[in-house]
């Protein structure tokens, strides 16, 4: 499911084993804080501009989380880790320099020890392919193919 948040706190979990894939979280305080949550995953999100804490933040009981393919841009810390066993590894930090392993601020010191250059997700998560809609003229140019093909088929029936 994709969801587009844009508020004062953000998604904030405290229960479950929850899964946010696929999201633009933006300009809020906290863009995702877990509260006592465990073996959880974040993947494939913008998390952009959250300024009144953090992007994403996990407390002391915050435990286990998978943060992978997601792009960190401005926000401000980018990430916040208090927990034990998460893994930061593969995501895009608009402020990474470049150079070996990126810090994440909090209590857990850990890092992500395979920053991306280049945010994965373009500008944003990726969003289902669309059909195209049919023109009039297409739908005329339709209607007259499949009456060509009626056609043949009736004529090479009467012939048999």
């Amino acid at each position: 499911m994709y969801m587009d948040i844009y508020n004062d706190t953000g998604a904030v979990v405290n229960r479950g084993n929850p899964v946010i894939n696929n999201n633009a979280i933006q300009n809020c305080g906290d863009g995702i804080e877990f509260e006592d949550v465990e073996y959880a995953t974040i993947t494939r999100n913008m998390i952009v501009n959250n300024v009144g804490k953090t992007g994403v933040h996990l407390d002391a009981g915050s435990n286990y989380t998978e943060i992978h393919t997601n792009c960190f841009i401005d926000n401000e810390p980018q990430a916040m880790d208090n927990g034990t066993g998460n893994n930061w590894d593969g995501n895009y930090w608009s402020d990474y320099i470049g150079s070996g392993s990126y810090s994440i601020e909090g209590t857990a010191n850990n890092t992500d020890n395979d920053p991306l250059d280049g945010c994965p997700l373009g500008e944003g998560p990726p969003t289902p392919a669309q059909v195209p809609a049919i023109t009039p003229v297409g739908l005329i140019a339709l209607i007259g193919l499949l009456s060509v093909i009626a056609a043949i088929s009736i004529r090479i029936r009467k012939r048999r």
